[in-house]
């Protein structure tokens, strides 16, 4: 009677502190007496390689668990199998949107909630930084054409894994609506002189509280205020203004006006 020695299987793996995956497992077949492996990753791969490597995928957002076997086979088909067990913590995919943007500044926008993520590193584009989950923060430009930010969030799961994700928020700038009034009092029939010193403003719209409405666009302009009773009469002028972008502003200011003198 003829005994063979029998194979003997063994292996460990670089990777005994569970990583996130993606994760690159590396095998060292540390197998006696054979000369041929079978391997079964645990997930539906295989492998004949004596020091063969694997990458292992988690999407599911939670710890994923593989058997990992080794059949070892040696030279007088006597055969020997081990396994090992493997963690893999899952991947850390971040994605956002801003439904804010674009809008006219000053615009306020709080972050998106942004599931799976324990730990919030935001980066609004604009030199402030935040930690909070959902932070608010307030965009601004003072320039006259569009302004871009790229917010970045950099997320750290429960499991410690770590990803990166940006979005761009696109800042309008805001018509700023400002003029001056030449008089601010004055008996009837008065005369004020009106000076436009908005800014980007394209489109312009005066209301000058006693029932006249224009849309004058020059610098410089003039409306006439009556007052035909007995008592001093108060008339606010309002102006409203509009850029290309469709940022609006108003301002407003009081005139009043004293009778007129009857000779």
């Amino acid at each position: 009677m003829t005994v063979h020695p029998g194979a003997y299987a063994s292996f460990v793996d670089d990777n005994a502190a569970p990583t996130c995956g993606p994760m690159n497992a590396y095998f060292q077949n540390t197998s006696l007496n054979a000369y041929a492996y079978a391997w079964d990753f645990g997930d539906g791969g295989l492998s004949n390689l004596v020091n063969p490597t694997h990458t292992y995928y988690n999407n599911n957002g939670y710890l994923d668990i593989y058997e990992v076997s080794l059949i070892a086979y040696n030279i007088n088909g006597c055969n020997d199998t081990t396994t090992n067990t493997l963690f893999v913590y899952p991947l850390m995919n971040l994605d956002f949107a801003i439904t804010a943007s674009p809008g006219c500044a000053p615009l306020a926008v709080t972050m998106p909630y942004v599931t799976g993520v324990q730990n919030y590193q935001w980066d609004f584009g604009d030199g402030t930084t935040s930690s909070f989950a959902m932070p608010s923060h307030v965009f601004n430009n003072y320039t006259n054409s569009p302004q871009t930010y790229d917010v970045t969030l950099i997320g750290t799961s429960a499991f410690g894994c770590v990803d990166t994700a940006t979005t761009q928020m696109i800042v309008y700038p805001n018509s700023v609506a400002q003029f001056s009034t030449s008089v601010i009092s004055g008996c009837a029939p008065l005369q004020v002189d009106l000076t436009n010193l908005s800014i980007n403003a394209d489109s312009f719209t005066w209301n000058y509280g006693d029932g006249e409405v224009s849309q004058e666009a020059a610098s410089l302009h003039g409306h006439l205020f009556v007052n035909n009773g007995s008592t001093p009469l108060v008339r606010t002028i309002a102006l409203e203004t509009q850029n290309q972008f469709g940022c609006s502003s108003s301002f407003s200011t009081n005139i009043q006006i004293y009778p007129q003198i009857e000779v």
